[in-house]
């Protein structure tokens, strides 16, 4: 009787989060993102069919697009429906990541209950929960984490010669490989899933074998069958699809220069061991970066040297969170999975604190470790929703820009004849200035993609013909006096004047006073209108 209560107690956990992720998230469900994809979708700006083929292609991500099939079969273009969903499978994820605490830290209540509480605050994750495109990055994470549920089920049962336990140990292993084949099918993060597992099952479920930890790494030798197995079918699968239909096309290609990606790794971990410091997370610089990522990398080394002679749970942490960090020098998304390992840290690191305060302080021993995590975990929380109110504020404004941006679009390419052949550049003013001022080229080119793959009936927008760049600094003068750009290309004077002068391109400037786009070239008088002379 004592157990069920403990049960229904918990049970109080589902709705405490689902509280959570509305508070947090649903307020986007009374408006529309128009820079997400399945934004433009239902503003007509985008074609489902060319959407799927420009962001998931069925030959490579087969996954998402079955879902996006059926759901669009279900939901068509309304987006409270879509963004519904990646609510519930953001809550989904959040109570599998309750379930996978629970056996890392037997016994921590409160670290249960903080590690959904955080994950789903993560501020980090908007990309994922604001984005109906990121809906697979969801469904990605769910596939993973239901991988190493069904593992660790595999591992707890019994090794044992009786035909239906063994058949179900192997109907256990086969779930988990079928899961992870999905995972695979659903995003390429999902690869370092056989990491975990085995993580999972040196640091977690053998735990209580009194063995240092490389001591039990030398004889694991005789356990790693199975991993080759899971392993080979993962390589085999890839060089499949490889083969078959070569590297993917991705929605936003880039190849970041050893500084990029040097700081961007750098500008993870920061995230991940502090993921819930709005100053982390989007204010940070190259200069401030690196020393940073030297005080965390001195710090995990220390973890390392004092814990390598022991095993404690969390090594499977740390081992499946070092290759997503390598994702992320592509897009924030990828690390909405690894912040579901980072919340189980500073769930743990809190309740560790709060025990150690308390103890010793008998009866009054609840009551202060609660207040200790409620000092703790309120600043955290509502510095999280500061900073997604204001990223909110910045796409509704992108959202009334893209909409006008579109119209301007519409009315001057009527026709697929007034754009063959013809070169679109958007200048961008530097990134010191407001972000209101940075955001109008950024969504023109995206609008500009939109519009010209309904004009086409194809993709067809490319960064061939629609271009964004970085006005010089002799002409930004005007603008703002800071030297910091975005990051799209500098423009030389010289390409700028040439650009103008030549009816194959359209160049065009956001114009601040009148907010609209504008030719560049329109006046010819002064710098400080924007014409080089």
């Amino acid at each position: 009787m004592r157990k069920n209560s403990l049960d229904l107690a918990w049970l109080a956990v589902w709705p405490v989060i689902g509280v959570l992720v509305w508070v947090y998230y649903g307020d986007t469900l009374q408006w529309y993102l128009v820079a997400d994809d399945f934004g433009m979708l239902e503003k007509g700006l985008w074609g489902f069919r060319l959407l799927l083929t420009y962001y998931c292609p069925p030959h490579w991500l087969p996954v998402p697009n079955l879902f996006f099939h059926i759901f669009y079969q279900l939901f068509g273009v309304h987006y409270s429906w879509w963004h519904l969903t990646s609510l519930v499978l953001h809550t989904f994820n959040a109570l599998l990541a309750m379930v996978l605490v629970s056996e890392i830290y037997p016994g921590k209540k409160m670290t249960k209950f903080l590690t959904p509480v955080f994950f789903v605050t993560f501020a980090m994750n908007y990309e994922v929960v604001f984005y109906i495109s990121g809906i697979f990055y969801s469904l990605m994470a769910s596939m993973y984490l239901l991988a190493i549920v069904c593992y660790s089920r595999y591992l707890r049962m019994s090794v044992s010669n009786a035909g239906n336990t063994k058949m179900r140990r192997m109907g256990m292993l086969a779930i988990t490989a079928f899961l992870m084949v999905l995972a695979l099918l659903t995003q390429e993060a999902s690869s370092f899933l056989i990491i975990t597992l085995f993580a999972w099952e040196l640091a977690v479920h053998n735990r209580n074998i009194n063995l240092p930890l490389l001591e039990y790494a030398k004889g694991f030798y005789r356990h790693t069958g199975k991993y080759f197995l899971l392993g080979g079918m993962l390589v085999l699968l890839f060089c499949i699809r490889f083969r078959a239909f070569g590297f993917p096309s991705m929605s936003h290609p880039s190849v970041p220069s050893a500084e990029e990606i040097l700081v961007n790794y750098a500008r993870a971990a920061a995230y991940l061991v502090f993921p819930f410091s709005p100053l982390l997370a989007f204010e940070i610089q190259r200069d401030t970066i690196i020393p940073i990522f030297a005080i965390l990398l001195v710090s995990f080394l220390l973890v390392f040297w004092k814990c390598k002679n022991s095993r404690f749970p969390l090594v499977n942490i740390v081992i499946a969170l070092s290759p997503t960090l390598l994702f992320s020098i592509i897009q924030a998304r990828y690390l909405y999975l690894a912040s579901i390992f980072c919340s189980m840290l500073l769930a743990s690191a809190i309740d560790g604190l709060a025990d150690a305060v308390s103890s010793g302080v008998g009866r009054a021993k609840t009551a202060i470790k609660l207040s200790i995590v409620a000092l703790a975990c309120f600043p955290i929380l509502f510095l999280d929703k500061q900073m997604l109110d204001r990223r909110i504020k910045e796409w509704q404004k992108a959202s009334e820009l893209s909409l006008r941006i579109d119209s301007f679009l519409a009315s001057t390419y009527k026709t697929p004849e007034m754009v063959a052949g013809k070169t679109l550049v958007f200048l961008n003013l530097p990134e010191g200035v407001p972000s209101s001022e940075v955001w109008p080229a950024y969504v023109a080119l995206v609008c500009t993609h939109c519009r010209f793959n309904l004009m086409f009936d194809r993709i067809v927008a490319s960064i061939a013909n629609v271009q964004l760049y970085c006005l010089p600094a002799d002409i930004i003068v005007a603008f703002t006096d800071t030297n910091v750009f975005a990051y799209a290309p500098v423009i030389e004077r010289e390409a700028l004047r040439n650009m103008c002068a030549s009816p194959s391109y359209d160049v065009y400037v956001w114009d601040s006073v009148n907010e609209r786009l504008r030719q560049f070239c329109e006046s010819r008088e002064s710098i400080k209108n924007g014409m080089p002379q």
